[in-house]
């Protein structure tokens, strides 16, 4: 397992310092714009600050990672009418520990994202990313859409369990060729380490001399992976952060060489997704929809064919929402949500204007273990995953969105939950 002594843990520690004096930064630059601020005697309306600083301590629990805590902060300009805004700054750090006995870490996280939607001239929207994660508890439970999981499976079952400690930089770039037409590309660099005890299910896999099981999993300890992405987007959406109606469709492909001592792993992703919003009552209901497919090629490392680019897909709460996180690996993915969000009412809290509101959805998909026909790993019938549920929606100004999501599926154990910063899609 990975130890905190180690480089990681150093870096762990300055990711933390480094968010909190950014954070603490960010605040007094907005409290001395607050107060240069003139009050129009007589007018509700105040003139509003060119900053908009959203810091929010989060305490609460995660049916996939535990009970934690950790604060999510944004600071976005807004200056000039631009709309959504004119930077952003986002941070947030999350600490989480399961409790089987004696607390264990089970999640423990940093990101910093600095987004300029209309850099040199309005043409290019800029992202920089910087995260650094450590997931001591991920699940694995083999390979395919007719994996099964073993009754009675909790957090200590540490056979069906491994770690997995990365850091990610990336800067990504889209260019606009038309108002709603994006030429995207990008690269990163990120580092992994894994562990697992021996003979768990995952070290009894990668040792597979069984076809196809010991094809497609496979990893090192330690590696290193190089990523060049280049895509097309289509975004239409009449606001970024809490959409209403238009469309948002993406075609992207990412490429990792590898073939070098440090970046063993040479393969591929092609990220199909399509999204659509329709109100049905202006401003206080909105239908919202999304479908996905995602297929890797080449030899991708195993932890990667549970994911969708950064975040977990048949499972977890950016993805399949009910599933347990990592619950499902295959070469090739797809699934869909569709969500019923309302805007309840509004009120103004920390000189900004608040929106709750409600909302419902149904998540569905399944995987393919590889691309040929495997009815041993993956089934002979439809073999839909789905969970449904609902939850909350604060937004916040602007510029943030805090959602809480329950949901039901046959794989949860009872129900998902899920505290986390934006839509899912």
């Amino acid at each position: 397992m990975v130890s905190m002594s180690r480089p990681w843990g150093r870096l762990a520690v300055g990711l933390v310092a480094i968010s909190c004096l950014l954070a603490r930064s960010a605040a007094a630059e907005s409290n001395r714009e607050l107060t240069a601020i003139p009050v129009v005697p007589g007018d509700s309306d105040a003139v509003p600050s060119d900053r908009e600083l959203t810091v929010i301590p989060v305490v609460g629990g995660d049916s996939d990672i535990g009970l934690g805590a950790g604060y999510l902060m944004s600071l976005a300009d807004l200056s000039g009418g631009v709309k959504p805004y004119v930077w952003r700054l986002e941070a947030g750090g999350a600490i989480s520990a399961t409790f089987q006995g004696s607390p264990e870490l089970s999640y423990l996280d940093n990101y910093l994202i600095f987004t300029v939607p209309y850099a040199l001239g309005g043409r290019v929207h800029f992202e920089g990313y910087a995260s650094y994660t450590i997931e001591p508890q991920l699940n694995y439970f083999g390979v395919g859409n007719a994996s099964e999981l073993t009754p009675g499976y909790g957090p200590s079952d540490e056979f069906h369990q491994y770690e997995r400690a990365y850091t990610i930089a990336r800067a990504m770039a889209r260019y606009r060729l038309h108002p709603s037409l994006m030429f995207l590309w990008g690269v990163a660099h990120t580092r992994s380490e894994v562990s697992y005890l021996p003979g768990t299910r995952i070290d009894q896999d990668l040792n597979s001399p069984k076809a196809p099981v010991g094809e497609i999993v496979r990893s090192t300890a330690e590696h290193q992976a190089v990523q060049f992405s280049y895509g097309v987007e289509w975004d239409d959406r009449d606001d970024a952060v809490a959409t209403h109606k238009g469309h948002f469709h993406s075609v992207i492909v990412d490429f990792n060489p590898g073939g070098a001592y440090h970046f063993p792993f040479s393969w591929g992703r092609l990220d199909v997704t399509t999204r659509g919003y329709h109100p049905i009552v202006k401003n206080r209901l909105t239908i919202a929809g999304r479908l996905v497919l995602d297929a890797l090629f080449g030899e991708p490392p195993f932890y990667e064919l549970s994911r969708l680019r950064d975040t977990q897909a048949i499972g977890g709460g950016r993805g399949l929402r009910g599933v347990p996180a990592g619950r499902y690996y295959g070469m090739v993915k797809i699934f869909s949500n569709l969500e019923l969000r309302s805007e309840l009412f509004g009120f103004d809290f920390l000189n900004k204007h608040n929106i709750f509101g409600l909302t419902g959805f149904l998540d569905m998909g399944r995987v393919f273990a590889h691309y040929e026909s495997e009815p041993e790993l993956d089934g002979d019938g439809l073999g839909l995953k789905y969970g449904i549920g609902g939850g909350i929606r604060l937004t916040a100004g602007r510029s943030f969105v805090v959602r809480a999501d329950v949901a039901w599926s046959p794989d949860a154990d009872p129900i998902g939950a899920y505290l986390l910063a934006g839509h899912p899609f």
